[in-house]
């Protein structure tokens, strides 16, 4: 017996979509973020980014590389933007 939350009816996947005009895409920000360079250490830690799992990526707010270890991201520690303050997960 087919699970009810796996059937879908045909051509009704894509209706929640609706608002966006073609060629959107879903999930950014109207304007691209372009981050000046990629960071090399965690910015809540401090430890070197040379794990695979490490990510670097450019603050929300002002773009800065803001860094993160597989450590730091697996348990959600806080980081704070050194460059405009700003905080995330």
């Amino acid at each position: 017996e087919t699970a009810n939350c796996l059937s879908l009816k045909p051509n009704t996947l894509g209706s929640h979509l609706s608002n966006h005009k073609e060629g959107d895409r879903l999930g950014q920000t109207p304007e691209a973020t372009i981050m000046s360079e990629r960071a090399t250490v965690c910015t809540a830690s401090g430890v070197p980014l040379v794990d695979a799992a490490s990510t670097s990526f450019p603050c929300p707010q002002c773009s800065h590389a803001i860094g993160r270890s597989p450590r730091c991201r697996n348990q959600a520690v806080a980081w704070i933007c050194p460059e405009c303050g700003f905080q995330g997960p």
